[in-house]
């Protein structure tokens, strides 16, 4: 998935900045999105899984959204999800106005 979201990151390379983080005395909170647009069951599963295994102080998941100028949001345009009016209040942690998949 962070692939496909165009991430910078690798997944193996999350615990170990999680845990050198931590060590040196960080508060580290872990925020995930799920229903990227071609996420199986099972991804979902792992995306669970490495927040289960990580020392998090706090953990976040929210459904993913597209934003204005991302790739994400030229995807939901072209698939016809972006509604013609929006509500710019509900692009906030608690809403999905766009939804990708």
């Amino acid at each position: 998935m962070l692939d496909a979201l165009n991430k910078k990151a690798k997944v193996e390379q999350i615990p170990r900045a999680v845990h050198l983080a931590v060590r040196h005395g960080m508060q580290v909170i872990g925020t995930f999105m799920l229903g990227n647009p071609n996420e199986t069951d099972e991804d979902i599963r792992k995306t669970q899984r490495l927040a289960r295994s990580l020392p998090l102080h706090a953990v976040g998941f929210s459904l993913t959204t597209a934003f204005p100028g991302t790739a994400l949001w030229d995807a939901a345009k072209a698939r016809g999800r972006v509604p013609e009016r929006l509500d710019w209040t509900l692009f906030d942690f608690d809403h999905v106005p766009v939804r990708v998949s």
